[in-house]
């Protein structure tokens, strides 16, 4: 799973793991799944959550190669490359 970080600025913070195409995030200490292992190929942009934010944009598969994008929350102090969109492994 190749992950995109579209940066935002909030005072949340998420933390992000992966196993394969399963993307598991936890937000103020409540975690939630999102499978995209039977995902084909294709967009999807819209994700039902238990979370208080929906922290994924989009996902798309071309070519059975995944792509997440995520939202990355950053704070009043944050420099400017935590600023920036950015593909990260997690």
């Amino acid at each position: 799973m190749k992950t995109v970080m579209v940066p935002q600025r909030s005072g949340r913070a998420a933390e992000y793991s992966a196993n394969g195409d399963v993307l598991t995030v936890t937000i103020d200490e409540q975690s939630d799944t999102f499978d995209f292992s039977a995902m084909p190929d294709g967009r999807a942009e819209s994700f039902e959550t238990a979370l208080p934010v929906c922290p994924v944009l989009s996902a798309e598969r071309v070519g059975g190669e995944l792509t997440v994008r995520l939202l990355h929350w950053y704070g009043a102090d944050a420099n400017e490359s935590e600023k920036q969109e950015r593909e990260v492994t997690i």
